[in-house]
């Protein structure tokens, strides 16, 4: 399906998925195009269903009816935007989502077990809310990281570093990229994790200074989960 966003004034867009992957991608021309593959030929219930409505495009893995039917084959959905969109919500449970080269302005994605992979994007504001799926943003340029893992690694390096970070994590590891030009302080509050890096660095109580700056924007709080910091 394709949207002309023009047309339809498209500003927001939600996804609830299950199972597969779900990659968000740039579009080559003007529209909005909302695509699923199958690994099998399945029934019109067991197919993903859309609706717009009130500037927002909807997409659902299926109808409404017992997924037990359907025995979560794989399905795989894929959305290309042509030009910045307000905000992007996605429902996911055990799906892959990869997420390269659009301009989005707000990104939530509530995450179980799936892989979440962020890469050259855009993104004004970023929130993630996982379990344990491994989060890994790279070369993005992103204004505020609002992330809480419970037990899914996660990797970043920024092509511009952001604004605002915070990231609250049970037992994932955490590290962070950074170039020795950085300027860099990160409060980091854990119980029994603890904190590395290859780079030079300075302390004042539970904040850790890279290249000299004291800055509050940056918040790290874990209970068993470590910290690395390396150059990129």
């Amino acid at each position: 399906k394709a949207y002309d966003p023009s047309v339809y004034n498209i500003e927001t867009i939600e996804v609830d998925w299950i199972v597969g992957n779900v990659y968000i991608l740039q579009s080559s021309n003007h529209e909005i195009i909302i695509r699923e593959e199958t690994d099998i030929e399945i029934e019109d219930k067991f197919r993903m269903h859309y609706k717009l409505e009130d500037n927002t495009l909807d997409i659902k893995f299926a109808k409404s009816c017992n997924l037990l039917e359907y025995k979560y084959k794989i399905k795989n959905l894929y959305i290309f935007l042509p030009s910045q969109i307000n905000e992007i919500t996605i429902n996911n449970v055990s799906s892959d989502i990869s997420i390269n080269y659009v301009n989005i302005k707000d990104l939530e994605i509530n995450n179980v077990s799936g892989d979440i992979v962020i890469e050259d994007a855009t993104i004004d504001e970023l929130q993630i809310n996982n379990v344990s799926g491994e989060i890994i943003i790279l070369d993005d340029e992103i204004n505020s990281v609002e992330i809480d893992t419970t037990s899914g690694d996660l990797g970043m390096s920024f092509l511009k570093m952001p604004h605002e970070l915070n990231i609250s994590s049970t037992s994932a590891n955490i590290t962070l990229y950074i170039l020795n030009t950085d300027i860099v302080s990160i409060e980091f509050e854990t119980i029994s994790g603890k904190i590395e890096s290859n780079l030079q660095y300075t302390k004042n109580e539970d904040t850790y200074i890279f290249n000299g700056k004291l800055d509050d924007n940056y918040e790290v709080e874990t209970v068993s989960g470590s910290l690395v910091i390396n150059k990129k």
